[in-house]
């Protein structure tokens, strides 16, 4: 797509002052259409690389118990009951590093709402362009005398493309459909009038 943008401008073919004048007179529609096959582009690239390069981790998690996922040690510093508004959670705290080197924390919650009697999952997220790391908790095992914790760690790699390549994808149909030429209507040939007949 980036060579036909570039073909349609002569890019390095003309003076650059040349390209940029074709550039400004191109359709906007042109423009649009080729941000919106970029756009289709980028959101194949999120697709694949979270799928083919996903990362999913499961362990029995104590106080001082590493993962490791993708590059990442996540150190899972224990569990502590916090008081919600309308629920109690146990909270987890997971410091990551990465290359040896601190990165942030995460708090990962198990939710019980004592009037609705149910529990919730509240995974952590640490969202980059490059890719997004999960973490979530469950109940403690049963055979491990409720001290160990089903830890669950997830690192999805390019999946914010995804998001990316939509909003490329609808910034590119807006783009075209504002092209002037799309919203005037083709002449139509006018009418020939009727002579009017002479009264009796």
């Amino acid at each position: 797509m980036l060579q036909e943008w570039a073909s349609r401008i002569k890019l390095f073919k003309v003076p650059f002052s040349e390209s940029l004048r074709r550039a400004r007179n191109l359709p906007r529609a042109a423009h649009g259409m080729t941000l919106a096959h970029l756009g289709l582009a980028v959101c194949i690239f999120g697709f694949v690389g979270s799928s083919a390069w996903k990362e999913d981790v499961i362990a029995f998690a104590r106080a001082g118990t590493v993962v490791q996922v993708a590059g990442f040690d996540l150190t899972f510093e224990g569990v502590e009951e916090v008081q919600g508004p309308n629920y109690v959670a146990a909270r987890g705290t997971l410091a990551v590093h990465r290359d040896g080197e601190f990165v942030q924390y995460l708090y990962p919650e198990r939710r019980n709402y004592p009037v609705a009697r149910s529990q919730t999952t509240e995974s952590a997220i640490r969202h980059t362009l490059a890719g997004d790391l999960y973490a979530s908790m469950a109940e403690p095992a049963a055979d491990t005398a409720g001290d160990a914790w089903t830890l669950r760690v997830i690192y999805e790699p390019l999946v914010n493309f995804i998001w990316l390549g939509s909003f490329m994808l609808v910034l590119g149909g807006a783009l075209s459909l504002s092209d002037r030429r799309l919203r005037v209507g083709a002449p139509r040939r006018a009418k020939t009038p009727v002579a009017a007949q002479p009264a009796e």
